[in-house]
């Protein structure tokens, strides 16, 4: 008898642990977080002279623009070979110069440039890299 109460002492006790390791986090071997760094982060303007447009992408998947009057925020996701842009925020200053970032809704990159697009694919603007 007590041969098979230590048996089912055992076994209650080994079950027990193979429950807890199950449920704690394991990491797999040679799982590594060596993801490049998107060719998107980092600072963009309309021209190195005068950057009146600018806007900033950051690792974390938000954005910063500056159309010269306004500024927006915002997140980014990427979205095929280019990026989907939502706007969460921007001021509204009456603004008498022709501004069009507040409008973009993707880009994509076009050699050095990035391309910046409305909602119906137009162009809008055309930015440079600006730092990394």
């Amino acid at each position: 008898m007590t041969v098979l109460r230590r048996a089912r002492v055992t076994a209650t006790i080994l079950l027990g642990v193979m429950v807890l390791s199950a449920c704690t986090p394991g990491s797999s071997p040679g799982a590594t977080n060596d993801a490049a760094p998107s060719p998107f982060v980092g600072g963009w303007a309309e021209s190195a002279a005068t950057g009146d447009t600018t806007i900033t992408f950051d690792e974390t998947g938000e954005f910063v623009g500056f159309d010269g009057c306004n500024t927006q925020n915002g997140s980014f996701v990427a979205s095929g070979p280019g990026i989907t842009l939502s706007i969460t925020s921007a001021t509204e200053v009456a603004c008498s110069e022709d501004v069009w970032l507040e409008k973009v809704t993707s880009a994509h990159l076009d050699g050095d440039s990035l391309v910046m697009t409305d909602s119906s694919g137009a162009q809008l603007g055309r930015l440079l890299k600006t730092e990394p």
